[in-house]
């Protein structure tokens, strides 16, 4: 598991985040059309191989931060971390709302849906298993589903975070 580091300064601004393509991340059988619903950017390196991802975080419809990840495995923040990955797409309510730990699992589990159905059901992320704040701040949207399913990492990190997160969202949910 890699450690976030939480630096609030980068290269790039907003504005040139804004300006970067989608692009599906073959390696990881994800396609571009999913990327582009989540708002995923990339960039690229000078020999035009991608060289970073930049998943957005925020509050309805407004991006307020950017966890970007260096490829291989470098992270740090753009902006500040607000919310859930994903959340700005769904509303509350409904049937289920899957939570993933990491960007790339949220995205996968979406990928999943659309190829099963042709649409993405509600999936968001958490940045990190040690990041469980989004949880408490979006309880109650989150306990407006019927159910609530932890898709979290199989490591000691990860099962500490899911009896955490159960303590949190209430177990007659989860």
């Amino acid at each position: 598991s890699a450690k976030v580091t939480p630096i609030q300064k980068s290269n790039v601004t907003f504005a040139e985040v804004a300006s970067f393509g989608h692009r599906g991340f073959k390696e990881r059988g994800i396609e571009k059309d999913v990327c582009e619903k989540f708002g995923v950017k990339v960039s690229y390196n000078a020999e035009g191989a991608i060289d970073t991802h930049y998943y957005p975080y925020g509050e309805g419809s407004t991006v307020t931060g950017y966890k970007v990840r260096r490829l291989p495995k470098t992270f740090y923040w753009l902006g500040t971390q607000h919310g859930l990955f994903g959340k700005m797409l769904f509303n509350g309510g409904g049937k289920r709302v899957v939570i993933c730990e990491g960007e790339i699992d949220t995205l996968s589990v979406a990928q999943a849906y659309y190829t099963r159905n042709k649409n993405i059901y509600p999936v968001v992320g958490i940045s990190s298993a040690t990041t469980l704040d989004p949880l408490l701040e979006n309880r109650d949207w989150l306990r407006s589903f019927q159910e609530i399913v932890l898709f979290l990492d199989n490591d000691e990190r990860g099962e500490e975070a899911t009896a955490k997160a159960i303590r949190i969202l209430g177990v007659d949910k989860v």
